[in-house]
């Protein structure tokens, strides 16, 4: 009875099971809270607050109310549509942490302009900080490819789970803060006594509520650089020759080598090794695909770092045709950011269109 063996160009993967990483969890937990609150706070205030935009001079009636209030609204999240594949990108390209620092800090600041939103500024100053907000909220998907990043089909569910109920938390507590911190001078007239701050809160009814939210951004922020790390894969190539006799070696010549090569006994070969391994915590992948390759042609041997992995063909390396595994696969996780924001981006437009 025959045997089957395992080919020599097989894709060899070994992956070990990976512990729940409680400690970059907690920091992802953290920063999704913060970005989300940013989201809902509004909510709460907003028809008061077109009531006293001035449109053509006249302030904005009960009947147009509903209009601006919508465009108010859509302005944010017609901000993350256009900026979710921009996101996406230079979280695959520039890392994780860099993409939710930035964001985090971009969040943050156009919260706290929108808080001076008042007649004066008026509608067009509460569109653009809105849609700012919203074009620099590229923690989403940057935090859901950190979460692919550092776990495995073990705990994956368990990781999203804790991502969900960040999100789920903050767009709570965001239109509580929101509509208890809204004209403070008008709900807790007993606690603010004349001067400055008064008069500044009589002026700005919605800056409180914006600062409170843009701090605790802020703070989230301040986490994430202070305690996140960057999780983003990297690849590394590595080629290993052996030079072998070719008594020993040419007995099997693939199709690969070069012309004259089949049966010539004297001519030195080598045997190259192409190994590709993927370094992320304990989970390595590796391949053992072997070729032959004319030892002349050594110097002229380039290792080529692309999208569709090794590729060697000038020389005659070749993964062969009995791979379990291909190599370009197991570089999808690089683009693992883009793809989020792309389902993201969709779902944008689908509640733009509402």
């Amino acid at each position: 009875m025959e045997v089957e063996t395992e080919p020599k160009d097989t894709i060899r993967w070994e992956r070990k099971p990976r512990g729940f990483n409680w400690k970059v969890m907690t920091v992802t937990f953290t920063v999704m809270f913060g970005s989300s609150l940013t989201i809902t706070m509004v909510f709460p205030f907003l028809p008061w607050m077109v009531r006293i935009f001035k449109i053509d001079g006249e302030f904005v009636t009960v009947e147009e109310t509903g209009y601006y209030v919508g465009l108010v609204a859509t302005a944010y999240f017609l901000g993350r549509f256009i900026g979710s594949y921009f996101w996406g990108v230079m979280s695959d390209k520039k890392g994780r942490r860099p993409t939710v620092i930035i964001s985090g800090v971009g969040i943050t600041l156009f919260t706290l302009l929108f808080g001076f939103t008042n007649t004066t500024t008026g509608l067009p100053w509460a569109l653009v900080t809105r849609f700012c907000s919203g074009a620099f909220n590229g923690v989403v998907a940057a935090v859901k490819a950190i979460v692919s990043d550092i776990s495995d089909d073990t705990n994956q569910a368990k990781a999203m789970v804790v991502i969900s109920s960040a999100f789920s938390v903050g767009m709570t507590v965001g239109p509580a803060l929101g509509g208890a911190l809204a004209e403070p001078v008008r709900q807790y007239s007993d606690s603010f006594q004349e001067g400055a701050i008064r008069n500044f809160l009589e002026e700005f009814p919605y800056f409180l509520p914006s600062f409170v939210i843009s701090a605790l951004s802020g703070i989230a922020t301040m986490i994430a650089y202070c305690k996140l790390p960057e999780t983003r894969i990297k690849h590394k190539y590595t080629v290993l020759e052996e030079e072998h006799s070719a008594d020993s070696e040419l007995s099997s010549a693939s199709p690969l080598q070069s012309d004259g090569r089949h049966g010539d006994t004297q001519h030195a070969a080598k045997l190259v090794s192409v190994h590709y391994n993927v370094e992320r915590d304990n989970v390595q992948f590796s391949s053992g695909a072997k070729v032959e390759h004319d030892q002349g042609d050594n110097d002229d041997m380039e290792e080529t770092d692309n999208d569709s992995g090794i590729n060697n063909d000038d020389h005659g390396l070749s993964q062969g045709s009995d791979q379990s595994l291909d190599i370009s696969e197991l570089k999808d996780s690089e683009n693992v950011a883009t793809g989020l924001c792309a389902l993201e981006t969709s779902r944008k437009s689908y509640i733009i269109g509402l």
